[in-house]
């Protein structure tokens, strides 16, 4: 389906126009492409958001590993962290917070994906 979408696609940007076999391909790509995203959208917050929280509750599982990220933040970004590490540990291994993925990490994966699939 991706590739009758991809293909359908490539016409009409390059000829302006779709034969009937073209159009109704596109139409099912379409159609497709509307149940299937909204539904991979919400995989792929949902796996961003379960990775971010394992990895900040193994970052900060102790004092030592926290320095180190907070370290490493304040060298990437130019920012300091007005916490503690000892802080940070105790945030994360409460449990009170909530990760939230945004729109913006989604569509960095879906270009990711699409880039993927373009190098085949």
């Amino acid at each position: 389906m991706d590739r009758i979408g991809a293909s359908a696609l490539q016409k009409l940007v390059s000829q302006r126009s779709l034969d009937l076999e073209a159009s109704q391909g596109l139409a099912q790509f379409i159609g497709v492409q509307r149940t299937r995203v909204p539904s991979f959208r919400r995989a792929v917050l949902a796996a961003i958001e379960t990775i971010v929280e394992e990895t900040m509750r193994t970052g900060f599982s102790n004092a030592q590993r926290a320095s180190t990220i907070l370290a490493d933040y304040e060298k990437e970004t130019g920012e300091r962290v007005g916490s503690t590490p000892e802080a940070f540990v105790e945030l994360v291994q409460s449990g009170a917070f909530i990760i939230k993925a945004n729109e913006k990490e989604f569509l960095r994966q879906m270009r990711a994906k699409h880039a993927h699939s373009r190098s085949r």
